[in-house]
């Protein structure tokens, strides 16, 4: 017998995942906020909708990011990133979050 199939409780993330989710590679990614300075992070994810992120800054879920990403021809795309959901490291002080991006990016490969 086979498991049903698990629903997903938040519509909008099972939407994103349905979707075609070609990872990217950015060359280098940099974020700040209306409190934190210009910073760069690391991406453990990234695709055209969304991304997860390790800030060096704490973010709360439902905050306002702006992320600056890097193609591989060295061009810069900034927009706004919705912060979905946050996860804070017990060492160094880190927070792993997901965010979801205003629009598709529109990266050169």
């Amino acid at each position: 017998m086979f498991a049903p199939i698990a629903t997903h409780k938040n519509n909008r993330n099972a939407c994103r995942r349905a979707k075609d989710r070609s990872k990217v590679t950015p060359g280098h990614i940099a974020c700040w906020s209306s409190c934190d300075p210009v910073q760069s992070v690391s991406a453990i994810e990234a695709d055209r909708y969304g991304a997860r992120l390790m800030l060096p800054w704490n973010v709360q879920a439902g905050e306002t990011i702006i992320v600056s990403i890097a193609d591989q021809v060295g061009q810069y795309h900034t927009q706004k990133a919705r912060v979905a959901w946050t996860e804070k490291l017990r060492l160094g002080g880190k927070v792993i979050c997901g965010v979801e991006f205003a629009e598709e990016l529109q990266l050169a490969c």
